[in-house]
């Protein structure tokens, strides 16, 4: 006697299928996931440049210097981003104070991941814990007493920049393949350099 073979699926093919689609699905899931993650870090990196670009502009029109610092809180996912400005306050005193325009409140990236930071040529902590200046030399008498916290890159009235280089990448990512960089130098030149960019000096 013959048997004829059943149609249908054995347990362990189902198994392997159920696997198989569960390994697929959370393949395309990562791959959304991390080209979310891109995006949005193009799109801090691009609101970061166009604000800098607006600080030189606003600095050259009010005659006033602007700033920003770059910090890395522990504990806090991201970097946050303080633009400061120099002003003659009420009381008579020039003061670094953070920039008072709703487009220039601090804002937390929590995408992004600082690895370098280097301002006129020296490395900068972004974990620093930064401080007033000492308030019995600084007392805000002149400009260059002004009181406060310094920024850590100067936007100056002329729209000239101090040299920086800023560094970045996706919170939790060591690939420097996928870094992007900022740079501004004394002339005030900005240029922007995503992933698999390069250039050596300004005006290339």
């Amino acid at each position: 006697m013959k048997y004829r073979h059943q149609g249908g699926f054995t347990l362990i093919e189902v198994l392997v299928t159920l696997v198989v689609i569960a390994i697929g699905v959370s393949l395309i899931g990562l791959n959304v996931f991390g080209a979310n993650q891109q995006l949005k870090l193009d799109n801090a990196m691009q609101s970061f440049v166009k604000r800098l670009q607006l600080a030189q502009e606003e600095s050259v029109l009010m005659n006033r210097q602007m700033g920003f610092s770059v910090a890395m809180e522990v504990g806090k996912p991201g970097a946050k981003i303080v633009w400061y400005s120099l002003a003659l306050q009420d009381d008579g005193l020039w003061a670094w104070r953070p920039a008072d325009a709703d487009v220039f409140k601090p804002a937390r990236l929590d995408v992004l991941n600082v690895t370098e930071f280097i301002v006129d040529g020296l490395p900068v902590d972004t974990l620093e814990i930064r401080e007033p200046r000492n308030p019995e030399v600084f007392n805000g008498t002149s400009i260059s007493l002004a009181k406060g916290i310094l920024p850590q890159v100067f936007v100056f009235a002329s729209g000239e920049l101090s040299s920086f280089m800023l560094r970045v990448a996706l919170e939790d990512t060591l690939d420097e393949i996928q870094t992007h960089r900022v740079e501004g130098n004394l002339l005030g030149q900005i240029r922007w350099l995503k992933p698999g960019e390069d250039g050596s000096e300004f005006g290339d």
